[in-house]
């Protein structure tokens, strides 16, 4: 049963216990003897997982939340427990539905947000993550030495021009080249990260342990730290239809042993988790009111994402077997030895569908780019995939890939020109020459 507070006085709004796989619709009408909210003249966007929220103020979270949008003219926001809802908070009316109705939600939200001024702040964890603290180098060269008994004589910041994002080479006086890296805040995560790469001949570097205790991390702050090998090697191929080929028959073996893996250790889903859903209602939902903000110029994008609605994604995404997947096989994560890769980014392992493996793999050449789809690249990577993979893709599967990969697309513009506000003029035509390809490629 839904447990709604609203205090007038203080603007506070608080939604506990709902969900809308079970529950119906309800609402709340504001008597004519209370007091009016002031309302709110600039709306802020926030996404924590897949919970999205354009509010007066701030929202906040607890317990068990997700694949929720809220919109919202309270100053003070919080949901408990809840789950597949839309929210909408007006000054006399509070309507709490489910979000699997998404044509209820858009045809109400779209209104209550129309012509509104939205500032998009960014999202924690990608705050956090984007700017971890500023290090000491000579006391982590220090400490990095003594924890993992290695005598180094040279530390430096590998691109230096984002100096956010701590990654650090470090040489030792024997020559050795190594790589230290954030891999997160999560012990139990970090931990078991290194304990699967390593499980794998020849696909990840090898992860150094602690001369202490035999873990692979130590801590700076609250942030966590591993020390791996430094690979040489050619950090880019060519992005054409034999380098997908090649790449897809990779990440059917690169599958299979991660398969392996999870069969003997059934409880790394509890750890490896995602947040939530990329497909998700609440993120198909926001991307709408993202690009309906500006209709004149995002009608074909739109058009298309409703399409994609129209084709319940996520339902469909969320039928498919889930497993252990890397999540970010794009070609900057990826050093060649001749035909050979090695992974050198393994903190973005998940536990979640395996199409999702195929969106960066088929959409991205390198970290922060623009995407760019290859025409026949999928029909490539999934040939090759299902050569090499002992669960190939299902015919079923490998329909659905089209529409996750538009999606991809649309909600990596909404993101980036939307959400960051980057200037780019060519990314709206980029961005419909390659719906207009994968289209034509899944005729």
């Amino acid at each position: 049963m839904v447990i709604l507070s609203l205090d007038i006085t203080s603007e506070s709004f608080e939604i506990n216990s709902y969900d809308g796989n079970y529950e119906k619709k309800t609402a709340y009408r504001k008597g004519s003897s209370q007091k009016d909210i002031l309302l709110a003249t600039k709306w802020n966007f926030f996404r924590h997982g897949d919970n999205h929220s354009y509010v007066g103020g701030n929202v906040a979270y607890g317990e068990d939340c997700r694949n929720n949008l809220i919109i919202s003219k309270y100053r003070y926001n919080r949901l408990a427990n809840v789950r597949n809802a839309f929210i909408l908070a007006e000054k006399d009316y509070v309507e709490i539905s489910p979000i699997s109705d998404i044509s209820n939600a858009i045809n109400k939200g779209e209104k209550s947000l129309s012509n509104k001024e939205i500032k998009y702040n960014i999202p924690r964890t990608v705050f956090e993550r984007e700017n971890l603290t500023e290090k000491d180098l000579e006391e982590l060269q220090k400490e990095t030495g003594q924890i993992y008994g290695v005598e180094l004589s040279e530390i430096s910041m590998f691109n230096s021009e984002k100096i956010n994002n701590r990654l650090y080479y470090l040489k030792g006086i024997d020559g050795k080249e190594y790589v230290l890296k954030f891999m997160g805040r999560n012990k139990k995560r970090a931990e078991l990260l290194p304990k699967i790469t390593q499980s794998i001949v020849n696909y990840f570097p090898l992860n150094f342990r602690r001369k202490d205790n035999g873990n692979f991390t130590f801590n700076v702050g609250d942030e966590l730290y591993g020390l791996e090998e430094f690979v040489s090697g050619s950090h880019q191929k060519l992005r054409n239809l034999k380098y997908f080929s090649l790449l897809g028959s990779h990440m059917g073996l690169l599958h299979n042993h991660f398969s392996n893996f999870s069969s003997r250790n059934n409880w790394i889903e509890d750890v490896l988790a995602p947040t939530g859903s990329s497909t998700s209602e609440s993120n198909l939902i926001s991307c709408y009111f993202d690009l309906a903000a500006d209709k004149t110029q995002n009608t074909v994008l739109l058009s298309e994402l409703e399409k994609i609605i129209e084709k319940d994604l996520d339902n469909q995404v969320s039928s498919f077997p889930r497993a252990l997947i890397h999540g970010d096989l794009n070609n900057s994560n990826l050093i060649w030895q001749e035909n050979n890769p090695k992974i050198v980014d393994s903190e973005t392992i998940k536990y979640a569908n395996r199409l999702n493996e195929f969106e960066s793999s088929l959409l991205f050449g390198g970290n922060m780019t623009k995407p760019r789809y290859i025409k026949n690249s999928l029909k490539v990577m999934t040939c090759s995939y299902n050569q090499s993979s002992e669960a190939p893709l299902s015919n079923e599967e490998i329909k659905v890939l089209p529409f996750l990969l538009r999606f991809a697309l649309l909600r990596n513009f909404v993101i980036r020109k939307i959400r960051r506000g980057v200037n780019d003029k060519y990314y709206l035509g980029e961005v419909m020459e390659n719906l207009r390809i994968i289209e034509e490629d899944s005729r």
